[in-house]
């Protein structure tokens, strides 16, 4: 309304009117199209967390156990295996995860991330004190 009244008045008035409120839509739904691709991308952020526990956690965890009482050669190939695989499998996840570092979302800094993923960490450290001789049956 305030757009088209402008417009009878001043020509040049009118032009700069309605770029304002052109602008002004175009923000507003630029800001909400932010705040659903940001919704979306802490989505992943949550599955990411879940698959990396699951597979470097757990796996690693059951990867040290069946090296226990082998050379440690075993268990370093399977944090080397165990390493790929799980670069393989969440390449995926990289541009979602980077696009959020840079807007500074909670979810992604370091120590939310490492109280997060507190299995993952807990699973690797297990297999890499089996393949560094630490514990041995």
């Amino acid at each position: 309304m305030l757009c088209e009244a402008s417009a009878s008045h001043f020509d040049n008035v009118n032009v700069l009117a309605i770029s304002c409120c052109t602008t002004l839509h175009f923000n507003l739904e630029g800001a909400t199209l932010a705040q659903d691709w940001q919704k979306e991308y802490a989505a992943s952020v949550t599955t990411y967390i879940n698959d990396t526990n699951q597979f470097l956690g757990l796996t690693g965890f059951t990867v040290g156990v069946s090296c226990l009482g082998k050379p440690s050669l075993y268990a370093l190939v399977g944090m080397g295996l165990l390493l790929l695989v799980w670069g393989y499998r969440f390449r995926a996840y990289r541009h979602r995860l980077d696009a959020l570092r840079a807007v500074g979302h909670e979810a992604m800094k370091p120590s939310a991330l490492l109280r997060s993923c507190l299995p993952a960490v807990a699973g690797w450290i297990f297999l890499g004190a089996v393949a560094l001789g630490v514990l041995k049956l």
